[in-house]
Protein backbone atom coordinates (compact mmCIF):
# COMPACT_ATOMS: atom_id res chain seq x y z
CA UNK A 1 0.00 0.00 0.00
CA UNK A 2 1.26 3.55 -1.24
CA UNK A 3 0.78 6.40 1.25
CA UNK A 4 0.46 9.11 -0.49
CA UNK A 5 0.63 13.16 0.97
CA UNK A 6 -1.05 16.19 -0.55
CA UNK A 7 0.02 19.22 0.54
CA UNK A 8 -2.16 21.86 -0.04
CA UNK A 9 -1.44 24.68 -2.94
CA UNK A 10 -2.53 27.88 -3.50
CA UNK A 11 -6.22 26.99 -5.34
CA UNK A 12 -6.76 25.03 -1.93
CA UNK A 13 -5.67 26.85 0.93
CA UNK A 14 -7.54 29.53 2.58
CA UNK A 15 -6.51 32.84 3.88
CA UNK A 16 -6.83 31.50 7.58
CA UNK A 17 -5.05 28.71 6.76
CA UNK A 18 -2.47 30.65 4.94
CA UNK A 19 -2.62 33.09 8.26
CA UNK A 20 -1.73 30.03 10.43
CA UNK A 21 1.19 29.02 8.60
CA UNK A 22 2.49 32.65 8.59
CA UNK A 23 2.35 32.93 12.08
CA UNK A 24 3.60 29.27 12.75
CA UNK A 25 6.06 29.67 10.83
CA UNK A 26 7.23 33.44 12.90
CA UNK A 27 6.90 31.33 16.05
CA UNK A 28 9.57 29.31 15.22
CA UNK A 29 11.55 31.68 15.20
CA UNK A 30 13.53 32.98 18.47
CA UNK A 31 14.74 36.14 17.56
CA UNK A 32 11.09 37.05 16.49
CA UNK A 33 8.54 38.27 19.29
CA UNK A 34 5.45 36.58 17.14
CA UNK A 35 2.55 37.69 19.60
CA UNK A 36 3.17 40.96 18.74
CA UNK A 37 2.84 40.68 14.73
CA UNK A 38 -0.76 41.03 13.47
CA UNK A 39 -0.64 38.31 9.90
CA UNK A 40 -3.52 38.96 7.51
CA UNK A 41 -3.77 36.82 4.40
CA UNK A 42 -5.62 37.82 1.28
CA UNK A 43 -5.67 35.24 -1.98
CA UNK A 44 -2.64 34.24 -1.15
CA UNK A 45 -0.79 38.31 -0.45
CA UNK A 46 -0.26 38.24 3.38
CA UNK A 47 0.37 41.62 5.75
CA UNK A 48 2.51 41.96 8.60
CA UNK A 49 1.56 44.34 10.95
CA UNK A 50 3.67 45.01 13.96
CA UNK A 51 6.59 47.38 15.61
CA UNK A 52 9.87 45.73 15.92
CA UNK A 53 12.85 46.70 17.90
CA UNK A 54 15.36 45.84 15.47
CA UNK A 55 15.64 46.62 11.78
CA UNK A 56 16.60 42.66 11.85
CA UNK A 57 13.36 41.03 13.61
CA UNK A 58 11.61 43.60 10.45
CA UNK A 59 13.43 42.04 7.67
CA UNK A 60 13.58 38.47 9.33
CA UNK A 61 9.90 38.50 9.89
CA UNK A 62 9.69 39.44 6.12
CA UNK A 63 12.06 36.88 4.68
CA UNK A 64 10.16 33.92 6.93
CA UNK A 65 6.92 34.82 5.76
CA UNK A 66 7.54 34.96 1.78
CA UNK A 67 9.00 31.66 1.88
CA UNK A 68 5.83 30.22 3.33
CA UNK A 69 3.91 27.53 0.72
CA UNK A 70 1.23 29.52 -0.37
CA UNK A 71 2.54 33.00 -0.21
CA UNK A 72 2.43 34.86 -3.91
CA UNK A 73 3.42 38.73 -2.52
CA UNK A 74 3.32 39.92 1.04
CA UNK A 75 3.69 43.89 2.39
CA UNK A 76 5.70 44.73 5.44
CA UNK A 77 3.86 46.98 7.58
CA UNK A 78 6.43 46.55 10.36
CA UNK A 79 7.51 49.49 12.07
CA UNK A 80 10.82 50.21 13.71
CA UNK A 81 11.19 51.51 17.25
CA UNK A 82 14.75 52.17 17.15
CA UNK A 83 15.66 53.76 13.86
CA UNK A 84 19.26 54.25 12.75
CA UNK A 85 19.82 57.74 13.59
CA UNK A 86 21.09 60.13 10.80
CA UNK A 87 24.24 62.33 11.13
CA UNK A 88 22.61 65.07 12.31
CA UNK A 89 21.54 63.12 15.49
CA UNK A 90 24.46 61.36 16.52
CA UNK A 91 27.09 62.83 18.81
CA UNK A 92 30.73 62.48 18.94
CA UNK A 93 32.17 62.68 22.60
CA UNK A 94 34.34 65.62 23.49
CA UNK A 95 37.77 65.26 23.66
CA UNK A 96 38.07 65.21 27.27
CA UNK A 97 36.28 61.48 27.66
CA UNK A 98 38.41 60.02 25.71
CA UNK A 99 41.87 60.73 27.20
CA UNK A 100 41.78 59.91 30.70
CA UNK A 101 43.32 61.29 33.31
CA UNK A 102 46.60 59.80 33.66
CA UNK A 103 46.66 57.77 36.72
CA UNK A 104 49.56 58.26 39.75
CA UNK A 105 51.47 55.12 40.47
CA UNK A 106 53.29 54.79 43.23
CA UNK A 107 57.17 55.59 42.98
CA UNK A 108 59.50 53.22 44.45
CA UNK A 109 62.87 55.05 46.02
CA UNK A 110 66.03 52.80 45.66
Amino acid sequence: MAITHRLPTVDHMTDEALERNVIDELASDPKIDSDGIAVSAKSGIVTLTAVAEWRYQREDAEFIAANVLGVIDGENDVDILSPIPDAGEVTIPSKKSWNAAPSSTPTTSR
